[in-house]
């Protein structure tokens, strides 16, 4: 069953780093739309120092492997290894020897890049979504995002905000302020398809976690991601030994975080995720509508 879990989860990141290189590839770089990922910024490049864009993402997706491989550790490489390895060939493929007119797009005609945008984005989110579901990383800016995390505290979404923002804000000025925007539409399209491929309409789960080494686990989560959490004590089914249980609500950027440091700390841990359809309190939606109550006035 582990051979046939394992085999199926290496599909589906090959799968997944396809698509994303052909919407990549066929619809961002011919209509010159930067979103905030590699192959925008490789588009600035191409236009700043007329590097071919699949040169630019090949380096940048391997230099920043290798940057997680001595800041971050063996574990996280090897969640984003297929991806780096994959992904800039594929593009490479792509823009090579695939000519991208077959697919009808002008980027004289503002339609097209507004509907290259939003299947572009469409197709980039549900690229980054299977391969989450597939227990893979897509490698690139994530490393960032992590060393922010691990060395100076920055909050995982804020991090992620940031790259976005700078990357979409070259686009802009290098081609334009209009043809920026269509960068921003690919980017929401992107986040909103990620959400519904990986966890459905609801952005929260419910995370529980059973291991050897709770403290660390349970700082980790107050301390670094910033969440409440409630440790309660079980018993084992099989040895009947006491445990403690690790409960705690988080976002889905924050969970693989998490799971990046659960699997350090204890790789042997127990771990159930479900989804939430609901979270309210400190952190989430506020309880801000009162229950109506019916009382009789004061005669």
């Amino acid at each position: 069953m582990l051979k046939n879990n394992n085999l199926r989860n290496i599909i589906l990141i090959i799968f997944a780093n396809l698509l994303l290189a052909f919407a990549s590839a066929l619809f961002f770089v011919p209509m010159h739309i930067v979103n905030g990922g590699m192959s925008g910024l490789s588009l600035v490049f191409l236009s700043w120092f007329n590097i071919p864009v699949d040169v630019t993402t090949a380096i940048l997706a391997w230099s920043f492997f290798f940057i997680g491989l001595i800041f971050l550790g063996k574990t996280f490489t090897a969640q984003t290894f297929l991806a780096t390895l994959l992904y800039p060939i594929f593009f490479f493929l792509l823009v090579r020897y695939v000519d991208p007119l077959w697919i009808g797009f002008s980027p004289e005609e503002e339609t097209h890049r507004l509907l290259a945008s939003i299947f572009g984005g469409g197709l980039v989110g549900l690229g980054m979504g299977i391969s989450f579901l597939a227990g893979g990383s897509t490698g690139g800016f994530d490393v960032i995002m992590m060393l922010g995390q691990k060395f100076y505290e920055w909050k995982a979404s804020v991090t992620s905000l940031v790259i976005d923002i700078v990357i979409i804000g070259l686009g802009m000025f290098t081609f334009g302020i209009v043809v920026g925007l269509y960068g921003v539409i690919a980017t929401v399209v992107n986040s909103i398809m990620i959400e519904i491929v990986f966890v459905g309409l609801s952005r929260v789960y419910l995370v529980t976690i059973v291991s050897s080494k709770p403290k660390e686990i349970n700082q980790f989560i107050i301390e670094k991601l910033e969440r409440g959490s409630t440790i309660y004590m079980a018993k084992g089914g099989f040895k009947q030994q006491p445990l403690e249980v690790i409960q705690v609500a988080i976002q889905r950027r924050e969970y693989f975080l998490l799971k990046q440091k659960i699997a350090e700390v204890d790789p042997s841990a127990f771990v159930m995720i479900n989804q939430a359809r609901a979270v309210l309190g400190l952190g989430f939606n506020p309880l801000t509508h009162s229950v109506p109550t019916l009382k009789k006035k004061a005669s």
